[in-house]
C-alpha cells in the first residue's frame, strides 16, 4: 500500500551551513567565503515546513551537497536500516547514523576535497512532496 505524502507546497528550509576542518574548526556564514585547502565535512541545518502532530520540525527527504557542479554527498533519510546492532544511513554508502546525526538539528551531508581557486558549493534540500530549496556559496580556497 501506498500512502500519498501530505499536500505540501512549501519548500524546506536551509537555515545554515557549516564546513567543518579535520582538526575540528567550524566555519559557518560570511567564514565560508575564504577558506584554506583542505578537507571538509559539509554539516547542514535544513529541515521540512511540515510538523509532526506535537509541532516538531521533520528532516527533510534528501540533501544533496555539490562542489564545482560534482555531488560530494547525498544525504537519503529514507534508507536509514539497522546492519550489526548499529543504525546506518545511505550517504554515497553505508555510515552510521549516529555520525550523520551528531550535529543535531544539523545533518553531516558529505566530505570534500577543496583544493586552490574559486569553488561554488550547491546545497539542494528536497522534501517527501518533492519541493526543493537550493542555497549557493562561492568560496575562494587558498
Amino acid at each position: 500500500m501506498v500512502i500519498p505524502p501530505f499536500p505540501d507546497t512549501e519548500p524546506p528550509q536551509i537555515s545554515g551551513i557549516q564546513l567543518r576542518a579535520g582538526n575540528g574548526r567550524v566555519f559557518e556564514g560570511a567564514q565560508l567565503r575564504n577558506l584554506s585547502q583542505g578537507n571538509y565535512t559539509v554539516i547542514i541545518n535544513a529541515f521540512d515546513t511540515l510538523t509532526d502532530t506535537r509541532g516538531t520540525r521533520l528532516a527533510p527527504y534528501r540533501i544533496v551537497c555539490s562542489v564545482n557542479g560534482v555531488e560530494v554527498g547525498i544525504l537519503s533519510f529514507e534508507t536509514i536500516h539497522a546492519r550489526n546492532g548499529m543504525l546506518m544511513v545511505n550517504r554515497n554508502g553505508q555510515v552510521p547514523a549516529r555520525r550523520v546525526y551528531e550535529s543535531f538539528p544539523a545533518f553531516e551531508a558529505g566530505e570534500v576535497y577543496l583544493s586552490r581557486g574559486q569553488v561554488l558549493l550547491e546545497i539542494l534540500v528536497q522534501d517527501v512532496a518533492g519541493n526543493v530549496r537550493s542555497s549557493v556559496t562561492y568560496i575562494t580556497v587558498e
